[in-house]
């Protein structure tokens, strides 16, 4: 009876992802649901989301605290998932941009929104590197950003944009330590510091940790 929903995955490709382009729906549910915050949020089969949801509430916790104060700004959260972190900021936040490339994680979200009568998010299906000069180039107010990017990190292009957006502070959860520290060098020829750094253990007993990193611009 725990089981909720069964699909099969189909994936011919020799790479280090599990989850196949093509899902076929077998059993039960299309989508299954979460509550994180008071807010009940959609997961279907390739929408990312933290599965260890005690760790994630204190991670997400964490991350949003480390913001100087989060009341009537506009922010972009980048590489959003399903809009985990981006609607609980959206409580306080005047604005949020939830930009993500995995098309059933965005569409996810956006139900997730209509459903808790949260309207201060758009969710925008894309590249974060082009969507986001895209919000700058129609002039969008943008106050800050928080990344929660894919082992991979950032690409060096979207540090430049931040430097050139002149941002106070970004916050910056990463699942792969060593990524996170090439990216801080990065922003720290840009005249950017790590200020704060917080670990958070999301599987006991494996090697894997997440970052939180507060990253500030020095006066």
């Amino acid at each position: 009876e725990e089981i909720k929903s069964i699909y099969i995955s189909l994936n011919s490709k020799k790479t280090n992802t599990v989850i196949g382009e093509k899902n076929i729906f077998i059993y039960g549910e299309e989508s299954i649901k979460e509550n994180l915050n008071g807010i009940e949020f959609h997961i279907s089969p390739t929408s990312f989301f933290q599965i260890n949801v005690k760790q994630a509430k204190r991670l997400y916790d964490i991350a949003i605290n480390f913001f100087d104060n989060i009341d009537d700004k506009y922010i972009v959260d980048a590489y959003s998932g399903t809009g985990t972190i981006a609607m609980i900021m959206a409580k306080k936040a005047k604005k949020v941009y939830a930009i993500e490339i995995v098309k059933s994680a965005s569409e996810d979200g956006e139900k997730t929104a209509k459903e808790n009568g949260i309207e201060n998010i758009e969710f925008i299906n894309g590249p974060v590197e082009k969507e986001l000069v895209n919000l700058i180039n129609v002039n969008k107010r943008i106050d800050t950003i928080i990344f929660d990017p894919p082992r991979k990190g950032l690409e060096a292009s979207i540090i430049d944009k931040v430097a050139e957006l002149n941002l106070k502070g970004v916050v910056y959860i990463s699942c792969n330590p060593s990524t996170f520290a090439r990216d801080v060098k990065l922003f720290s020829e840009k005249g950017y510091v790590l200020k704060k750094l917080q670990a958070v253990d999301m599987f006991p007993q494996t090697s894997h940790i997440e970052c939180v990193g507060l990253i500030e611009k020095i006066n």
